[in-house]
């Protein structure tokens, strides 16, 4: 046997994708016009759909993220590549991070040293470490320098860390045969009464020396698939246990689930809402008013129920962004402004409190006023942060940057700053958007300068984004540093006339 083996989950022909949250019908639609086989679906997307209901597990979990900015992914590693070219591909500003750990996956490791969180620190390969936590070792019965078969059980722990078990589980379609002797579990996915006959079938069909979890999907079969079920994933565990005796320690045995968060910016988002509106009605700005809480997230649905029968789709979609927006109106409030970086670090900008807001072009426009009380650095103006300095930031939904004006006490412009970032989006308690790490700006001696270019190969190389993003950021970057050129002292009087509002 080859090693690293997969899970032993069937395969077929079609890969196997199930997808839950507010992009469900975008990306529903997505993966089944890229022949995938859609599992595991809704009611609701069984109406809206051509899916054939297969009876299996997915190969490809998606979920929305906390949130709701973007996706994540667990999938077969043997999937992950062309999961992740499928996004890059047809997403322009798509960002990906993705662990370079899996789930589920089996290490030949060696106990390396004690954990000061109890338990030890394994080497699972030359380059990785996990935690192996005390309650999941008998006393006395490991030490330091021993050569064990560890599962990486989650891939964040406590402390910093993949934290991995000695039980070896074995997933298939409908069960996973679990290395706790004699225990039955259910998905909880399913109904009390399912749970309860497939609690039932686990005590009849339990094999020696293993546990069962039934999954959601073994609520579509009967006892004798069940049966053959475990059955293989038995004989393939007894394969498995024989075929690395000989294989050397700090090696992967076998494959995981690859984890992923899936971003979606601005143009992704307009991307979903045109591949949607294929599907159903939807109003302009679905995506990213569906994002922004329960509220909002009804008063989309109540609109596009209407479109099909009362409403056209057009008014409806402006009238809706038009309510939607009013209610954004903050005058005299602070504006949280969330930056967020593309390794997934996140900066609330401010406090800045809004001085004006307005429409401009079915969108919205904030201009915002702070004035600073520390001293420090501003970074690529090339002028100091004294206490007394005032910021004005020009924020409008749907731009590609972010302008911020620095002045002295006396109101003498220090520099400006703009962020070349995604597309503006309205938040559920403010605005935000992806830095896409580089800046153009105007320093304190008049200079427009373009900061931090060289950080772009480096994100491509590591897959985060792709190269036809780079190139729409170089475009953009060019594209900023000509309009600041040309219109810094228009800029400079439109703020100049908001610091006069704030006082």
């Amino acid at each position: 046997m080859k090693l690293p083996v997969d899970p032993p989950l069937r395969s077929t022909d079609q890969p196997r994708v199930r997808i839950r949250g507010i992009y469900a019908t975008a990306l529903s639609k997505f993966f089944l016009d890229r022949e995938y086989q859609i599992v595991q679906s809704s009611d609701l997307m069984k109406e809206r759909l051509p899916l054939e209901e297969k009876p299996l597990s997915p190969q490809i979990d998606i979920k929305t993220l906390y949130g709701k900015q973007g996706v994540k992914i667990s999938c077969l590693s043997s999937h992950s590549e062309k999961t992740r070219s499928l996004f890059t591909n047809e997403f322009e500003d798509v960002i990906i991070n993705q662990k370079e750990i899996e789930k589920g996956a089996v290490y030949k490791a060696i106990i390396h040293r004690p954990s000061p969180k109890g338990g030890y620190i394994a080497r699972l390969t030359p380059q990785y470490e996990a935690w192996l936590p005390p309650r999941t070792i008998q006393t006395g019965n490991i030490n330091t320098g021993d050569i064990t078969i560890l599962e990486v059980k989650e891939l964040d722990s406590e402390i910093g860390i993949p934290r991995v078990s000695r039980d070896i589980n074995y997933p298939g379609d409908f069960a996973v045969l679990l290395a706790k002797p004699n225990e039955v579990k259910v998905s909880n996915k399913l109904s009390q009464e399912e749970q309860e006959r497939l609690s039932g079938l686990g005590e009849i069909l339990l094999p020696d020396e293993w546990g069962i979890l039934w999954r959601t999907a073994a609520k579509n079969v009967g006892i004798e698939e069940l049966k053959r079920e475990i059955d293989r994933l038995t004989e393939k565990a007894a394969e498995f246990t024989a075929s690395i005796e000989e294989a050397p320690s700090l090696t992967k045995l076998r494959n995981g689930f690859q984890s992923m968060e899936v971003f979606f910016p601005g143009m992704s988002k307009r991307k979903l809402d045109s591949t949607r509106r294929k599907v159903v009605p939807t109003v302009k700005n679905h995506h990213q008013f569906k994002s922004l809480g329960m509220k909002y997230a009804l008063l989309v649905d109540f609109t596009e129920d209407q479109l099909s029968t009362t409403l056209d789709p057009s008014k409806a979609s402006d009238m809706l962004n038009e309510f939607l927006f009013s209610r954004c109106r903050r005058e005299g409030k602070e504006l949280p402004i969330y930056h967020k970086k593309l390794k997934g670090r996140e900066v609330i900008l401010g406090p800045a409190t809004v001085i004006e807001s307005k429409t401009k072009e079915n969108d919205w426009e904030y201009r915002t006023f702070r004035r600073f009380e520390t001293g420090g650095i501003y970074d690529g103006i090339e002028a100091r942060q004294e206490s007394g300095d005032i910021g004005v930031t020009f924020v409008e939904i749907g731009s590609e940057k972010l302008v911020t004006l620095y002045f002295d006490m006396r109101e003498d412009l220090k520099g400006i700053y703009v962020n070349i970032n995604s597309p503006i989006e309205l938040y559920k308690n403010g605005v935000g958007y992806y830095d896409l790490e580089v800046d153009v700006v105007l320093t304190n001696e008049g200079e427009v300068k373009i900061l931090d270019r060289k950080n772009l190969e480096r994100l491509c190389n590591e897959g985060i984004i792709s190269k036809s993003l780079v190139t729409w950021i170089e475009d953009k970057t060019q594209e900023s540093r000509r309009w600041l050129e040309q219109n810094a002292s228009e800029v400079v009087e439109e703020a100049r006339r908001v610091i006069e509002l704030a006082k």
